[in-house]
């Protein structure tokens, strides 16, 4: 079997500590082990660690941890890369307005933009979107039939 070149996409990831995250870190992490090469795209909003570049993690802007506009909308602060998590849901006008979810306004458009800077700069085998959140998704749909293979990884019924 040829090494290939995966790019998964998913809103979770350590140091957070959601357990959508840690599967596909360890997934990554074995595929490595198999010969492939595995990049992770996913959001800004928990952190960093300081391994992230050599093992190809980009992270990508996310409005949910923009402190001023948490404030506005009476959100609490977010807690350190790898606390226990709080309450990071957005409030019931964004939940209601927003579909499939908010972060299809304040994630979907930064990982779109870098998920189609990535598909430009190299040839990817696979593209895999996982969720929650359920608009992760539609960045598959988004890049339309230029896209590479797709996989969607739907965590939770």
């Amino acid at each position: 079997m040829s090494a290939r070149r995966i790019l998964v996409v998913s809103y979770y990831h350590p140091p957070s500590t959601a357990i959508g995250g840690a599967r596909w870190a360890a997934m990554a992490r074995h595929l490595r082990q198999m010969g492939h090469e595995v990049g992770v795209i996913t959001s800004a909003v928990h952190g960093t660690l300081p391994g992230d570049a050599a093992s190809g993690v980009v992270r990508t802007p996310d409005l949910a941890n923009a402190q001023a506009l948490r404030r506005l909308l009476w959100r609490p602060a977010l807690p350190a890369p790898g606390a226990a998590t709080v309450d990071t849901a957005a409030p019931r006008l964004l939940t209601r307005a927003v579909v499939p979810d908010s972060h299809l306004v304040s994630w979907l458009p930064g990982v779109l933009a870098r998920t189609r800077r990535t598909l430009r700069a190299g040839a990817i085998d696979c593209l895999v979107t996982s969720g929650p959140p359920d608009s992760a998704h539609l960045l598959g749909l988004a890049l339309g039939s230029r896209r590479p293979a797709w996989i969607a990884d739907f965590r939770d019924g």
